[in-house]
């Protein structure tokens, strides 16, 4: 057997011992660089838009655009996020695609390349927002949104935050008021009550919250039809109205093309001159609707989440200056709303992290300021849903080139005008 000297033993020893401690210097540099040393103060924080950019909704999508966008400007030029530095916010905007399935494909998109997004907005439709709420909730990314469909809040999700009335909410105030409203106008008894709406399987929460307030109220339902959208012909469903000669017609049309096909039957059967008809979905609050309707339009009715009313006239003059539109829709103002709610729990929070700003949304309580102008003090239940208070919806009417806000009394723009002679 060969023998080792102790000499080589200690050289061996040596050489081993300072490898060691270079191995051991470099892994230690290497971890001040990559976890330990500061990183760069961010200069602004950016919050998602997930909305129809494309297709039959693109005009939901460009509101919403437009009503961040605004906000986002107001913000910055204001001095940014406070407690941040003064960070500015960016909006990302990505096209939810036409279907459910495309909105999930995105979002999962959107959030892997923009892993520092503290929240998202993501307006209606409300299929979308069913389908996109499990994977915002996975990811622990706060999502505000303004569908009406109960369910959204129902199924205990901790990071999703309606900024709009649940259905149930908006139809037992909107239908009691707008029934009232025909009674005092006419002198009689609203009685008979139609429904007609397209085959999106979500409408089911509106429509059988409409049933339920109907039924409530002691009324009839003497139509209860549904069509496939988009709609080829609308004359079997005018055939179907003509026969039950209801007392008001309520319609959800959620592609505008659908009900522009219905209200002109209407004026070609003459059936309008004696059946008020109200209609839901954005498409009635879109300058569209009176740009492709005209005189067609005048007399509709509509019970919606928003309308301007009194006391936000400033914002609406901001809006159609800083876009040249006619007037302020109420997609482009839940949008503005949301984005001054985030801003707030930004502050709030005073970081950028998602998990942060989830609990300030939790825990916020707005009492002033451009986020209140929506629906006042702001805060949510646990649920989720915005805290409305008494104010849960609003009655419009095209009354002629102008979309009025006539009910509740104390917030209205202008009284109502029972669209029958």
């Amino acid at each position: 057997m060969r023998n080792i000297s102790k000499s080589a033993i200690t050289t061996i020893q040596a050489t081993a011992l300072i490898a060691i401690i270079v191995i051991a210097a470099i892994a230690g540099i290497a971890y001040y660089l990559v976890v330990l040393q500061p990183r760069p103060e961010a200069k602004e924080v950016s919050i998602g838009l997930l909305a129809p950019l494309t297709g039959g909704l693109a005009y939901l999508g460009d509101l919403s655009v437009k009503g961040m966008g605004l906000a986002v400007e107001e913000i910055n030029a204001a001095g940014g996020i406070q407690s941040l530095g003064g960070i500015n916010i960016s909006l990302i905007a990505y096209d939810s695609g036409a279907s459910a399935a495309e909105a999930t494909i995105t979002l999962r998109r959107m959030i892997t390349l923009n892993p520092d997004m503290p929240a998202i907005f993501q307006p209606w439709p409300s299929g979308y927002i069913l389908a996109s709420a499990p994977i915002a909730e996975s990811e622990k990314i706060p999502m505000l949104c303004t569908s009406w469909a109960d369910g959204i809040t129902e199924s205990g999700y901790e990071y999703i935050f309606r900024v709009a009335p649940k259905a149930s909410d908006l139809q037992s105030s909107g239908v009691s008021a707008l029934i009232a409203l025909g009674e005092n106008a006419t002198g009689r008894t609203i009685q008979k009550i139609a429904f007609a709406y397209d085959d999106n399987p979500l409408n089911a929460d509106l429509v059988n919250a409409l049933k339920a307030v109907a039924l409530d109220l002691g009324k009839d339902v003497v139509l209860d039809e549904t069509w496939t959208s988009p709609l080829g012909d609308a004359t079997s469903l005018l055939l179907k109205v003509e026969n039950a000669q209801p007392d008001i017609f309520f319609c959800y049309a959620i592609q505008m093309e659908d009900a522009y096909m219905i209200i002109r039957k209407f004026s070609e059967t003459g059936l309008d001159e004696t059946i008020p008809q109200c209609y839901y979905g954005g498409g009635l609050m879109h300058p569209d609707f009176i740009d492709v309707l005209g005189d067609l339009a005048d007399g509709k009715l509509g019970i919606s989440d928003w309308n301007p009313v009194k006391g936000s006239e400033s914002l609406e003059e901001r809006y159609t200056e800083r876009y040249g539109e006619d007037f302020l829709p109420k997609d482009a103002a839940l949008a503005y709303g949301a984005t001054y709610i985030l801003k707030e729990a930004l502050e709030q929070a005073a970081s950028t992290s998602s998990g942060a700003v989830r609990d300030a949304l939790s825990e916020i309580d707005i009492t002033t300021g451009n986020a209140t102008v929506l629906w006042g003090p702001v805060s949510f239940k646990p649920s989720g849903d915005i805290n409305l208070g008494e104010f849960s919806c609003v009655l419009v009417q095209w009354q002629g080139t102008e979309l009025k806000t006539v009910f509740p009394e104390h917030l209205a723009t202008d009284e109502a005008i029972w669209p029958t002679p």
